[in-house]
């Protein structure tokens, strides 16, 4: 990636989690409507990073979202085995 690019992928990442937070407060502990949040944001925020990228950038970008899901199975947090 280029500078260019990481800088603006951070901005967007920051601005997501800004996002994020004011959500989860508001919601106050409904952990259904937390997911649906969180995926909405991801969604949008992985929308905005690929419009930065190349096209060889997208397809690698897709690949690595593709294993970080397939590593998150229901039933089990990403962080334990």
């Amino acid at each position: 990636m280029t500078e260019a690019q990481v800088d603006s992928v951070t901005v967007i990442l920051k601005t997501s989690e800004e996002e994020r937070r004011k959500e989860m407060e508001a919601l106050d502990g409904d952990f259904g409507s937390m997911r649906e949040v969180m995926a909405r944001l991801r969604e949008k925020s992985n929308l905005e990073i690929e419009q930065l990228l190349t096209d060889d950038q997208k397809k690698l970008f897709r690949e690595i979202q593709k294993e970080a899901q397939s590593r998150q199975r229901p039933g089990r947090r990403g962080w334990r085995e």
